[in-house]
C-alpha cells in the first residue's frame, strides 16, 4: 500500500527486501507527524538502560551493530580495509593485513558458503555496519579478545576498557 502510493520503495538485496521512503519530502511529513504523535514511555530505569545499551552497541544475528557496529564500518571504510562495490564490499590487500592483525584470516572468510561482506542497515543509528561472514569472523574475534562482553539483556553488548583501548588504536570511537 505504501509502495503503490510511492511513500516507500522498497530495494531488493539477496533473498530480504528492504523498505525504505520513497523521498525527502516523505521523511519531512513522517517527522512532523512524530512532532504530534505520543511517545512510548519508558517505565523504568532499566527499561531506559536496555534502550540504551542496544543503541550503544549489540548483535544483529551474529554481527556487531549499534553505534560501536556503525562506528567500525565507517573506520573500515576510512582506513581502506573494505572497498564497497557491487553486491556487496570486497576487502583489498591493506584491509587484509589489518584485519589479520586482530585476528581475521579474510582468506578463510571468503571461502565460507554465505555472503562475504555488504552494508545492513542499523535500525538505531539508520546508517549501514557490516553484515556478512566477514563481521561475524569480526565479532567473534571481539568477543574472543574480550574487547566487548555480551550483557544479561539478550542481544546487548558492552565494551571492556582493553576494547575500548583497541579500538581507539583502530581509530574507532562510538
Amino acid at each position: 500500500m505504501l509502495v503503490d502510493g510511492k511513500l516507500a520503495v522498497v530495494v531488493s538485496s539477496g533473498r530480504h527486501r528492504y523498505y525504505q521512503l520513497a523521498s525527502a519530502d516523505v521523511a519531512q511529513a513522517l517527522e512532523a507527524l512524530s512532532l504530534i504523535s505520543p511517545s512510548t514511555p519508558t517505565r523504568s530505569l532499566r527499561q531506559s538502560m536496555d534502550r540504551r545499551a542496544l543503541a550503544i552497541a549489540r548483535t544483529c544475528y551474529d554481527h556487531l551493530a549499534g553505534d560501536l557496529g556503525v562506528a567500525l564500518h565507517d573506520r573500515l571504510l576510512a582506513n581502506g580495509w573494505l572497498d564497497p562495490c557491487v553486491g556487496g564490499s570486497a576487502v583489498p590487500a591493506a584491509g587484509r593485513d589489518g584485519l589479520a592483525g586482530v585476528g581475521v584470516d579474510v582468506g578463510a572468510v571468503a571461502t565460507q558458503r554465505r555472503r562475504f561482506a555488504y552494508p545492513c542497515l542499523d535500525w538505531t543509528a539508520r546508517r549501514h555496519h557490516l553484515a556478512g561472514g566477514l563481521a561475524a569472523a569480526v565479532t567473534t574475534q571481539m568477543l574472543d579478545r574480550r574487547w566487548i562482553r555480551r550483557t544479561n539483556s539478550g542481544r546487548a553488548l558492552r565494551m571492556t576498557p582493553e576494547g575500548e583501548h583497541q579500538l581507539n588504536l583502530l581509530g574507532v570511537t562510538a
